[in-house]
Order: structure tokens, then C-alpha cells, then sequence
């Protein structure tokens, strides 16, 4: 966790359990320019999208600000159709498929 001017400063992203984020100077790069602190994501994919939070702490005290990046992608299929033996006159058969995509796609059968 960086310190710049005795403030620690940090950014996470929220799961299940907060994940920092340590910069790697090509996905992840943190910067500061006076008082603004940036954090640039680069080469984004979905598994990118979900929520983050800054957190600037000193010490006299915490602030924190929490936002939501949804990365827009095409559909991706993650659970595919399955054959399925049929006989005549069976009810209720469904078939589903699970879509993983942002914006929400349109699907049609």
C-alpha cells in the first residue's frame, strides 16, 4: 500500500472479500498528481467488471468511495445446449442456456 504525503492511500475491489489491487505497471497502474490519485485499468475484460473502492486513510482519519465498472463484451455461452432424447407427448421440456455478457444480450430461440 502506498504512502504519498504521510496519507496511505488504496484501491480494492469488492468480493466476497476485499482484493487489493497491486499496480504492475501494465493492467493495473496507480498515479498522483497533487491532490488527484488515479487508478488505470488497461486491457480490461469481463472478468474485470465489479465494484471497487478507493480508500485514502491518515492520520487523523478514513475516507472511502465505491463505484461499479461493467465491462461491455460480446455473449459468451457458459452453459450450452445439451441433446436430449425425447418421447411423444412429453410436457414441460425446457431447454436453457446461461449468458454471461454486458449490456444484457437479446437471445432468441
Amino acid at each position: 500500500m502506498p504512502f504519498i504525503n504521510n496519507a496511505l492511500f488504496y484501491f480494492c475491489r469488492l468480493e466476497e472479500e476485499k482484493q487489493e489491487l497491486v499496480a504492475d505497471g501494465r493492467h493495473v497502474i496507480m498515479a498522483m498528481d497533487g491532490e488527484n490519485y488515479s487508478l488505470k485499468l488497461a486491457g480490461l475484460t469481463r472478468v474485470d467488471s465489479g465494484f471497487y473502492r478507493c480508500i485514502a486513510t491518515n492520520d487523523f482519519g478514513q475516507s472511502t468511495q465505491d463505484c461499479e465498472i461493467n465491462v461491455k463484451c460480446a455473449p459468451q455461452l457458459s452453459q450450452k445446449l445439451a441433446d436430449t432424447k425425447l418421447t411423444e407427448g412429453d410436457a414441460n421440456v425446457v431447454l436453457s442456456v446461461k449468458v454471461n455478457s454486458y449490456p444484457e444480450p437479446k437471445v432468441t430461440w
